[in-house]
C-alpha cells in the first residue's frame, strides 16, 4: 500500500476533531479536492478554515394540545452545523492505492456529529467495498500478465487453521 492510501484508510470511517481533520486536509492537499453540496469546488485553504470554525445551532419546539377527551404533545429538535466559510460536503481523494495499479479517485462524504460538547467529524468512504473488489481484479490482471497462463489465479482469503 502507498503512504497516501494508508492515510486514506486511517482517515475514512474514523472520528476526527476539527483540528485533526483540518490537518488531514492540509497534509494531503495535493491529493484532495473539496466540494460543496451542489458539487462546486472549494479552495482547500477555505475548506480547512471552515472545518476549524464550525457553529452548532440548536432549536427546540414543543407543542401541547389539550381537549375534553384527548391530549396531544409533540416536540421537534433541530440541530444544524455550519461554518461561515461553507463546510465541504465531500472530499475527493486521488491516490494510487498500490504500486503498479491505476490511480483512483475516492469519494469521502463529510459528516458532522453534534452529540457532544464539541463537533466531531467523520469521513465516510463511498463505494469502499466495490473499489476493493475492483482493486483485487486489477491486481489479478497485473499478476496474470506477469506469470502468463501457467497458473490459475483465484481471488479470496486464506486462513491457516
Amino acid at each position: 500500500k502507498t503512504a497516501a492510501f494508508l492515510a486514506l484508510e486511517r482517515a475514512a470511517g474514523s472520528k476526527h476533531t476539527q483540528k485533526e481533520l483540518s490537518d488531514f486536509v492540509e497534509d494531503w492537499a495535493p491529493n484532495l479536492t473539496a466540494l460543496t453540496p451542489d458539487r462546486a469546488e472549494i479552495d482547500l485553504r477555505r475548506a480547512a478554515g471552515a472545518i476549524r470554525s464550525i457553529t452548532i445551532e440548536q432549536a427546540r419546539k414543543s407543542e401541547h394540545i389539550v381537549g375534553d377527551m384527548s391530549a396531544s404533545r409533540s416536540a421537534m429538535d433541530q440541530i444544524e452545523a455550519k461554518s461561515a466559510d461553507g463546510l465541504p460536503a465531500e472530499l475527493l481523494f486521488s491516490v494510487i492505492p498500490y504500486e503498479g495499479l491505476q490511480a483512483q479517485t475516492i469519494q469521502l462524504r463529510v459528516a458532522v456529529l453534534t452529540g457532544g460538547d464539541q463537533p466531531v467529524l467523520r469521513l465516510r468512504w463511498i463505494g469502499e467495498a466495490q473499489l476493493r473488489e475492483d482493486l483485487a481484479q486489477e491486481f489479478k490482471q497485473v499478476v496474470a500478465e506477469e506469470v502468463g497462463e501457467a497458473i490459475d489465479l483465484t481471488i479470496g482469503y486464506f486462513t491457516l487453521a
